[in-house]
């Protein structure tokens, strides 16, 4: 379009040079010249062509500018005659520029902008298949790491990485640091390198020097920044470390979760027993080769014997390989909720445009007399179009400008309730894409909303200047407007749709019990350190003593300890299922959550025993290995046939353990928002003493009140090991569901200010359909009209629209909340109390809104109205 204007301006040009051309030619022909000489004089008079073409331009540029600058002053002026409709505007696409910019920013800074890492999107990390149920175990036996090392043509480097903890000590207090055991390639794949120092050298975990990697973060806090620090020693629990280096500021390794230090670690499958720095088994990450998908890879892997391998230890992973990218391991659980708060906030701007789009209208029908005079003294209609459309753009602007405020403290906001629930939560911020996006998004409504309230003032016609008659195109802006509000009733319908199935959702999924008790109920945590507790006849005595000085406490009424708390903890365990039971005899053809517990544990957490006995304190180290299963575990692998007395293998590293079903317990809720039931496996915290603790306390009276005498009650048995945290298990059960509930949160809002710019419309509707037809109504209430009528008639008039739009929002809500299914529990898209409720909702606010304009209506006077018409 824009190269055909030129080319129509162009032919104009040389029309009108062409023009004066003949003139000064038919003027040198009326001299006496013969035509050739007229021609040349009047070429010569005239001048170069092209020179005055461009000439002509230049004042066509210059003229463009001048009137865009006077366009703009007379935008601005006349912003300052109405502050009140200005404010408007500006304060609607504020809200809606802001929620988008928000929203925006969450989604570029959590799914598009770049991990931190050197070429990430070439980065996997390996899982080991199942063969029998295709479960997916996370981590991978020292044996198979090794193999994974010689497949240079599909991956290099490949990398190993493990979670761990400690305690920092030195001359401040003792403090809990979490820590990452990597292999000396870790770095090197990620492609980061550290800011001081250097990273871990390979060999450097056997038998060198201990040597540490500090985090940015750990650097700046625990060490104020020392720029020497490099060389110096650490002391982590009982043992000293040399600092070889500091990382960059924000790097958290490849899960992307904050840690501490590094510690050099190695993957050796000879090693006779698991330790921190030589683990059995780890989480591999691995670099693709230039070229190759992921399904490539796992395939060439897979092919050529990399998968997991048959028991030849009797221990390792049967199956094959599966991989994953980094991205997807760190977004996928996030990404199609985000991608739907972003439509759904993009609903919310069209929303506002809508609005700004009715409050342009009906200014520019209050400027009708106004763009006639204008008219009527020679102002272009192009003029016309250009100015609406500037003071639209304007306006806009200046909602963008207040739209990057709001922005900024929703940012905030978001980035405060996405911790622990929205990967890189931490990296949420307004940045320069974000403040780009918004000149772009905000120039973008103005002209959208602009658009028909400039074509609509540029067809006034010129008698809109003189009398009182009903102009020709008032009616086609009442139809538009009457659009816009059923537009807006039908977007607000999507989004209270939205907001109502994740509310319900969230309802159902709070009360749901969880399977144990949560009340009067105290957690505390910790985790033992590594160099103190290697022997597994230490943990048990510090549990068991830590266990005693609590039962002691006053009040107390049970303690009870779990390796890993429901909701929030897991830990998956591969088992051997006997052939009798529908698996391999040598091949691991389960993955159960397992947890190992005191024979107390069940009862303090209100466990039911389904089946045959609980744990007892006979069951300790050196008798037989006893377990207990739930309810899902016995009719997923057993078909619902108790196997009290079977034996079961489970796999740990290199070797396997024979444990005998005594029980089965009922089932647990898997985390708050997953409340389906996960196979789980039970073991006496004497025949397996872990290094994660949890000791749950049931007490009389508020379980808070108890927490300094609990971690005294650790310093009794040992004064050097730290509490990790203390909460209790009702607020753990309420942060469980903080993942639903942030979405709650977040379409809520948009919900609301949904219904707001909907009874907005509706109100504005109706004002303006009742200033426009004050001498209709006083004609019809003197011709005998009652005011009875007169008001239903306005209310009808306004809830038309809003019955169609009521009508297609319906339709598209069921249509599009269908996207939420993933999202919702135990609610069906088309759950009737929403699609029932959301349409009544708006109708009975829609009609609030109608009654004052009804009621103006119904007070005119007639006569007072005639005389001033």
């Amino acid at each position: 379009m824009r190269f055909l204007g030129r080319r129509r301006r162009e032919a104009e040009l040389d029309e009108e040079l062409q023009f004066h051309l003949e003139r000064e030619y038919e003027s040198n022909l009326a001299v006496g010249m013969s035509p050739e000489e007229a021609m040349r004089a009047a070429r010569r008079d005239f001048g170069s062509l092209p020179a005055t073409k461009d000439d002509c331009r230049d004042e066509r540029r210059s003229r463009l500018l001048t009137e865009s600058w006077a366009d703009l002053r007379y935008a601005c002026r006349g912003m300052r005659r109405s502050p009140a409709h200005v404010g408007a505007v500006i304060l609607v696409l504020g809200l809606g520029l802001g929620a988008t910019i928000g929203i925006f920013s969450l989604v570029h800074s959590v799914l598009i902008r770049p991990l931190g890492f050197h070429e990430p999107e070439r980065i996997a990390r390996l899982y080991a298949v199942r063969s029998s149920d295709d479960d997916i175990a996370p981590l991978l036996s020292a044996a198979e790491y090794s193999r994974l090392q010689n497949a240079g043509e599909v991956l290099s480097p490949v990398a190993a990485y493990s979670l761990g903890s400690g305690t920092l000590r030195g001359t401040d207090a003792p403090r809990e640091v979490r820590i990452d055991y990597v292999t000396a390639s870790m770095f090197t794949l990620l492609g980061v390198r550290p800011i001081l120092g250097r990273a871990f050298q390979d060999g450097e975990a056997v038998g060198g020097a201990p040597v540490v990697v500090l985090s940015h973060q750990l650097w700046r806090t625990r060490f104020g920044h020392d720029s020497a620090i490099v060389g110096k020693a650490i002391r982590l629990d009982e043992r000293s470390y040399q600092i070889v280096g500091v990382m960059p500021e924000g790097f958290r390794g490849p899960r992307l979760i904050p840690v501490d230090l590094w510690l050099p670690m190695v993957v050796d499958a000879t090693s006779p027993g698991a330790t921190p720095d030589r683990p059995r088994e780890v989480m591999v990450y691995g670099r693709l080769r230039p070229g190759l998908s992921l399904a490539m890879a796992a395939q060439r892997l897979n092919a050529q014997g990399g998968g997991p391998h048959a028991l030849e230890e009797a221990a390792a992973p049967t199956g094959r390989l599966s991989l994953e990218s980094l991205r997807d391991l760190v977004v996928s659980d996030v990404q199609s909720p985000l991608f739907l708060l972003f439509g759904a906030v993009g609903l919310v701007l069209l929303l506002a445009t809508a609005s700004v789009a009715a409050l342009l209208l009906a200014q520019g029908e209050g400027r009708r007399r106004e763009i006639g005079v204008r008219l009527a003294l020679g102002a272009s209609r192009i003029r016309v179009l250009r100015q609406v459309l500037l003071d639209a753009t304007l306006k806009a602007v200046l909602g963008g400008v207040l739209g990057l405020a709001l922005a900024t403290l929703i940012v905030r906001t978001l980035r405060h309730f996405a911790m622990g629930i929205v990967p890189r939560a931490e990296e949420i911020a307004v940045d320069t894409t974000a403040v780009v996006f918004a000149m772009i998004a905000a120039l973008l409504v103005g002209l959208l909303a602009g658009s028909w309230p400039a074509v609509s003032a540029a067809a006034y016609r010129l008698t809109d200047a003189f009398g009182n008659g009903r102009p020709a195109v008032g009616g086609r802006n009442r139809r538009f407007h009457r659009m816009l509000v059923t537009l807006q009733v039908a977007l607000s319908v999507v989004l209270l749709c939205g907001a109502g199935l994740t509310a319900r959702s969230f309802l159902r999924m709070w009360p749901t019990d969880p399977g144990f008790a949560t009340s009067n109920r105290l957690v505390m945590s910790l985790r033992l350190q590594d160099s103190t507790y290697r022997d597994p006849a230490a943990r048990l005595r510090f549990q068991e003593g830590v266990v005693g000085q609590l039962e002691a406490l006053p009040g107390v009424q049970g303690v009870g300890t779990v390796s890993f708390i429901p909701l929030v903890q897991i830990s998956s365990l591969a088992v051997l299922i006997p052939e009798e039971a529908g698996g391999a005899s040598n091949r691991p053809t389960a993955t159960l959550h397992h947890r190992s517990v005191n024979p107390g544990y069940l009862g303090v957490m209100e466990i039911p025993i389904l089946r045959g006995r609980p744990l007892a304190a006979a069951d300790r180290l050196g008798s037989e290995r006893v377990a207990l299963l739930n309810q899902a575990a016995v009719e997923k692998y057993w078909r619902g046939e108790p196997p009290l007395g079977r034996t079961i293998r489970f796999v740990l590293g290199r070797d396997t353990a024979v444990a005998r079903v005594v029980g089965v317990v009922g089932n647990l809720r898997f985390s708050g928002h997953d409340t389906r039931s996960r196979p789980e496996v039970y073991v006496p915290a004497a025949q397996s003493p872990s290094r994660s603790l949890n000791f749950v306390i049931h007490t009389g009276g508020t379980p808070t009140a108890i927490g300094p005498l609990a971690r005294a009650a650790v310093a009794l048995v040992d004064p050097r090991q730290p509490v990790q945290d203390l909460t209790t298990l009702a607020s753990i059960g309420r942060e469980a569901v903080a993942v639903p509930r942030f979405y709650l949160l977040v379409m809520g809002v948009f919900g609301i200010l949904g219904l707001a710019l909907a009874t907005a419309g509706t109100y504005g509707l109706l004002a303006c359909t009742v200033t426009a037809r004050r001498a209709e109504i006083g004609i019809r209430l003197a011709l005998g009209a009652s005011p009875a009528t007169i008001g239903r008639w306005i209310v009808t008039h306004g809830l038309v629209p809003v019955g169609i739009g009521l009508s297609v929002g319906l339709a598209g809500s069921l249509a599009l909340t269908g996207l939420l299914r993933s999202l919702l529990f135990e609610i069906s898209p088309t759950d009737p109390p929403v699609v029932v409720g959301v349409p009544l909702l708006l109708g009975l606010v829609a009609l609030l809104a109608a009654w004052r304009p009804a009621a103006a209506a119904m007070r005119t006077d007639p006569a007072e109205t005639l005389r001033s018409n």
